[in-house]
C-alpha cells in the first residue's frame, strides 16, 4: 500500500511538470542589454516576475501554456507560452514602447 501511494504521488508530480514551459530571452534598449530591469508575465491565472541579469537576460518558469502578456518598463506585448521553452528577445524603445527583436 505504501509503495502504491509513493508511485501515485510521483506520477502526479511528474504530470504537473509535463505542461510547464519556460519563457526566456533578452531585453535591450538602444542596442545595449538592460540589466536589473523587471519583466512581469501574466498567463491565465499565473503571474510571475523576474529581473534581468547584467547581460539583459531573463528566464521565467511558466506552469501554463497559452496566451500571455509580458510587461517591461510600463509597456506590454502579447506572447505565448508553450510546453517547451519559448524565446522572446525584447527591445524597450526610448519612447517607452516594447517590441520584439
Amino acid at each position: 500500500m505504501k509503495t502504491l501511494i509513493i508511485i501515485l504521488l510521483f506520477t502526479a508530480l511528474l504530470s504537473s511538470f509535463a505542461f510547464a514551459g519556460e519563457i526566456y530571452g533578452t531585453i535591450k534598449k538602444g542596442g545595449k542589454p538592460v540589466g536589473g530591469e523587471t519583466a512581469n508575465v501574466k498567463c491565465n491565472n499565473f503571474s510571475g516576475s523576474v529581473k534581468t541579469d547584467a547581460y539583459g537576460s531573463y528566464t521565467l518558469h511558466v506552469p501554463v501554456a497559452g496566451e500571455c502578456k509580458i510587461t517591461v518598463g510600463g509597456s506590454s506585448i502579447g506572447i505565448y507560452s508553450f510546453e517547451s521553452a519559448a524565446r522572446y528577445n525584447l527591445i524597450l524603445e526610448n519612447n517607452g514602447t516594447l517590441r520584439m527583436e
